[in-house]
């Protein structure tokens, strides 16, 4: 996708690269306002439906309709990084999602951490080595 004005009419049908750039424009009594937006790409949601290991801003939907499988959070954090995690189908009570922590801990924890709720919505942010991604 090139760089591309829009307007309150444009729909998004691709995922813009972080390199994108955007100008929204309202004409409003023969005036024209412009204001650019740049990496918009955390913005969106990603469906995975089998081991995925995650980049930090990453927001996933979770599929575990057909099997439970494993959520690996990123390597290498720093404070502030985060992931969001969410049920897409209401399916973690019949099929798990296990998140593997990658090496950092989880709410100080070093152990991996099972989601086995329907519909669970889950918000990691990485703290520090001691305490680890929280939620």
């Amino acid at each position: 996708m090139a760089n591309k004005e829009i307007d309150d009419l444009t729909a998004f049908t691709t995922q813009p690269a972080s390199t994108d750039v955007f100008v929204f424009k309202r004409i409003t009594a023969a005036v024209t306002r412009s204001i650019t937006f740049l990496n918009l790409t955390k913005f969106w949601w990603v469906v995975k439906t089998t081991t995925y290991t995650a980049s930090a801003g990453d927001k996933i939907l979770a599929n575990t309709t057909t099997a439970a499988w494993t959520f690996k959070l990123p390597a290498s954090p720093v404070a502030g990084d985060d992931v969001w995690v969410r049920d897409s189908h209401g399916k973690f009570n019949t099929n798990n999602l296990t998140v593997d922590r990658n090496g950092s801990k989880i709410r100080a924890a070093a152990s991996n951490l099972t989601l086995n709720t329907q519909w669970q919505t889950v918000h990691f942010v990485f703290v520090d080595s001691t305490a680890g991604w929280t939620y």
